[in-house]
C-alpha cells in the first residue's frame, strides 16, 4: 500500500464516524453503560472506530481484553459482541426482544485462568435492582434509576469478593414492576439461587437492601455492611 501524505492524514483523522450520527436515546444509553463501568471501577476506554463484522449490531459493540501481556498485543482481545434488539424480528420473529450476544476465545481465556482462583460452585444470589415505579413522580431527593443499579451492582461486587456466587437480574423502569419483579424472582428461582436482594430508592437511602429467602420465602430487611456476614452463615 502506497505511504500517505501529511494532508490525507489529516483528512483521515477528520473523517465522521458513526458516534457522530447518534440519535439522543442510543447517547443516553451509551452514557448510562460508561456511568456503570465508572461505578465499579471497571476500567474501559471508548473506541469510536470498533466495529464488528455483522451488520445487525445496534447501540453497542464491545471487546474485552486481557489486562496483562500473557496472550500478546496482537491476541489480547478474550471477548468480543454487542447488541443485536433487531435480529429477531429480521428472522420473522416478535419485535422488541433484548438481545446481546458475544463469543470468547476459550484457549485463550484457559491461559489467564489459574485453578486455584476457581472457587467451589454453590447455589447464588440474584441481586435485582428496582426502579421506581414512576420516576418522574419521585422526589428530587430519590436516587435516580441508574444511582439504584449503580449501588445493586456494587452489592454484586462485594459478594462476589467474598466468593458469592451472583446472578445480576437487570430490570428496568416501566409501569408493570410487580410484573417485571415476579418474572426475576422466577428466574431467580429457576437458576436455583438461595436468596434474591432487592435494592430499591427506599433502601438505598436507609443503608438496607430487602433480603429474600427463595426456600422460605421470607423477606426482611439487612444492612447493607450486614449482607456479605447474613449470606455467608447461610452457605
Amino acid at each position: 500500500m502506497d505511504s500517505k501524505e501529511p494532508q490525507d492524514i489529516e483528512v483521515l483523522k477528520n473523517c465522521p464516524v458513526l458516534s457522530d450520527y447518534l440519535g439522543e436515546s442510543s447517547r443516553q444509553r451509551f452514557a448510562f453503560i460508561t456511568e456503570m463501568l465508572s461505578a465499579l471501577n471497571i476500567p474501559f476506554i471508548v473506541n469510536t472506530k470498533l466495529v464488528r463484522g455483522l451488520d445487525y449490531y445496534q447501540d453497542t459493540v464491545f471487546e474485552f481484553k486481557a489486562a496483562s501481556a500473557e496472550l500478546g498485543a496482537q491476541q489480547g482481545t478474550v471477548l468480543a459482541g454487542g447488541r443485536y434488539d433487531g435480529l429477531v424480528e429480521k428472522m420473522g420473529g416478535p419485535s422488541g426482544v433484548a438481545s446481546i450476544g458475544w463469543a470468547a476465545g476459550l484457549e485463550r481465556l484457559c491461559l489467564l485462568v489459574d485453578e486455584k482462583d476457581i472457587p467451589p460452585r454453590r447455589r447464588p444470589v440474584a441481586v435485582i435492582p428496582v426502579p421506581d415505579v414512576d420516576p418522574s413522580g419521585a422526589d428530587s431527593s430519590s436516587p435516580s434509576t441508574a444511582a439504584i443499579h449503580s449501588h445493586a451492582m456494587n452489592i454484586s461486587s462485594t459478594l462476589r469478593r467474598h466468593g458469592i456466587q451472583v446472578e445480576f437480574m437487570h430490570l428496568s423502569g416501566g409501569a408493570n414492576i410487580k410484573s417485571l419483579m415476579k418474572k426475576r424472582l422466577s428466574k431467580a428461582s429457576e437458576r436455583q439461587a438461595s436468596h434474591a436482594v432487592l435494592v430499591g430508592s427506599i433502601e438505598m437511602q436507609n443503608g438496607v437492601v430487602a433480603l429474600k429467602d427463595l426456600d422460605r420465602a421470607e423477606q426482611r430487611h439487612c444492612r447493607s455492611e450486614d449482607l456479605v456476614e447474613e449470606l455467608l452463615s447461610t452457605r
